[in-house]
């Protein structure tokens, strides 16, 4: 029954991971990296996540959700201690930039918001 709804397409994890992918960057609160171990969780293979993040996560897209994720880390206390409480500006932009590589956000993006931002 399964192979059938998968041949008439009805069942497809990469239509599926796409559509999970729309609706939490929507939500905008995790970063490509918990997205990323979110689907595995839910049992879908390391090739059909790559493929939905490449279709879903557009340069525009993660910039977005890189904004998001720095608003609420901003409003939580572990993660602002994390990225806030450096002693200088230096070490702030530092800090942000490990917390949003360790959120799983792309060097160009994170380069691009450091631009943006000056």
């Amino acid at each position: 029954m399964l192979d059938h709804l998968t041949e008439v397409n009805l069942v497809n994890d990469l239509r599926y991971a796409q559509l999970w992918l729309k609706m939490k960057i929507a939500r905008g609160n995790k970063g490509p990296r918990m997205l990323s171990l979110l689907l595995k969780a839910k049992s879908i293979d390391n090739k059909t996540i790559d493929a939905a993040l490449a279709e879903v996560l557009t340069p525009e897209t993660e910039t977005m959700l890189l904004r998001s994720c720095l608003n609420k880390a901003a409003h939580d206390k572990k993660d602002r201690a994390k990225i806030l409480n450096a002693k200088n500006p230096d070490d702030s932009k530092a800090a942000i930039r490990r917390f949003l590589k360790m959120e799983g956000f792309s060097a160009e993006v994170i380069e691009r918001f450091f631009e943006d931002a000056q």
